[in-house]
C-alpha cells in the first residue's frame, strides 16, 4: 500500500486536452469546487434539519454521525514518487 501524497503539481505540454489555455491551476480549481459543493451541501442539511421537528429528529437519529468526504475524480495520468523531497538541498 502507498502512502499519502499532500503536494500535487501540474505538468503541462502544448498538447490539445492538456489545458495550457488556462490561467489558474486545474487542481486548486476543482479543490475549490469540491469543497465549495460540500459546504453547500452541508448547509443545505443543516437547514433541513433547522426546519423539521426536533422531538421526532432526536428520537430517530439520536447519536448518529454523518461524515462528509469530499473526493475528486480525474482521467487525468498520476504520476507518483517515493522520493523524500524533505532531505533537497535547497541550494542545489
Amino acid at each position: 500500500m502507498r502512502g499519502i501524497y499532500h503536494l500535487g503539481l501540474e505538468l503541462k505540454t502544448n498538447e490539445k486536452g492538456d489545458g495550457g489555455w488556462q490561467s489558474s491551476s486545474a487542481i486548486n480549481t476543482a479543490v475549490t469546487q469540491v469543497l465549495r459543493g460540500s459546504s453547500g451541501l452541508i448547509d443545505h442539511f443543516h437547514n433541513k434539519i433547522r426546519q423539521i421537528d426536533h422531538a421526532s429528529f432526536k428520537t430517530n437519529f439520536a447519536n448518529k454521525a454523518v461524515t462528509f468526504v469530499p473526493a475528486i475524480f480525474t482521467t487525468a495520468q498520476i504520476w507518483i514518487t517515493d522520493a523524500d523531497i524533505g532531505s533537497t538541498d535547497l541550494n542545489s
